[in-house]
């Protein structure tokens, strides 16, 4: 019993390699458990499939309803550097994907897929988003039209009552509190999700995800260790070490 609260109080990317290391421990013994474990990574990623678009939904309506003449100064630069690091992030992405190019197996049997034939069907396709169905876009997890509405909703709550404001401020808590333990889950799911690819493509799926996943862990690297610093020299002036010791580290 001790040895699993133990397990359970572990980081949770500790957890995840010891849930990929079964994985591949799995799919050596028996293929047909692989296979069937793959149910776990299935149940995970729709559960987050399933709760995201309410969460959002949510979120942007408590924020924007709750929301204060005194906090709107604040929020500007707030969303002016989300931005910049959004598509610095972005821009980072693009490059290591040329620079390291990954080829994975991916099953699409019933998947189709069309390239829009021009921008007046990429902007006729973003105008449609932006007014679809609330329930709809929400089914369909079509997060702009999820945005949207949300945005819409919760500007218009901002004069009503504190009591309304804080039934979904309530929700969205508890909508969070339930990703956290989906997300406390992420082992088992990626232990299914790992196994079931084992078991359908064989061993030599596992050096490419294991590439995919050094090339991601150095994009986070490069944007930890070099852009995000670049971005707070460039908004205060200061280097990014010298302010967290400002915050974290009392001078005696």
């Amino acid at each position: 019993m001790m040895n699993l609260n133990k397990l359970v109080n572990l980081n949770l990317t500790v957890q995840i390699a010891i849930g990929i290391v079964f994985a591949i421990l799995l799919s050596i013994i028996s293929v047909e458990w692989a296979q069937f474990a793959s149910i776990f990574g299935q149940l995970f990623v729709q559960s987050l499939k399933a709760v995201a678009p309410i969460l959002v939904f949510f979120l942007v309506i408590s924020a924007l309803a709750n929301q204060t003449n005194h906090r709107e100064s604040k929020m500007r630069p707030v969303i002016t550097l989300y931005i910049v690091g959004t598509f610095c992030a972005a821009f980072l992405a693009v490059v290591m994907s040329k620079l390291f190019p990954i080829s994975l197996q991916l099953d699409t049997a019933n998947f189709i897929m069309e390239a829009p034939k021009g921008i007046g069907e990429v902007l006729n396709s973003l105008l449609f988003k932006l007014v679809d169905n609330p329930i709809s876009a929400m089914v369909n997890s079509n997060f702009i039209g999820i945005l949207v509405w949300g945005a819409a909703v919760g500007i218009g709550l901002r004069n009503s009552a504190e009591t309304t404001k804080a039934v979904f401020l309530d929700s969205s808590k508890i909508l969070t509190d339930l990703v956290r333990v989906i997300i406390k889950l992420a082992p088992i799911g990626i232990f299914g999700l790992v196994a079931g690819s084992l078991a359908e493509s064989g061993f030599q799926v596992l050096g490419e995800y294991l590439r995919l996943l050094s090339v991601l862990v150095g994009s986070m690297l490069i944007m930890a260790l070099c852009i995000n610093p670049m971005i707070v020299w460039f908004k205060t002036k200061k280097i990014l070490i010298q302010l967290f010791l400002s915050h974290y580290v009392k001078v005696e």
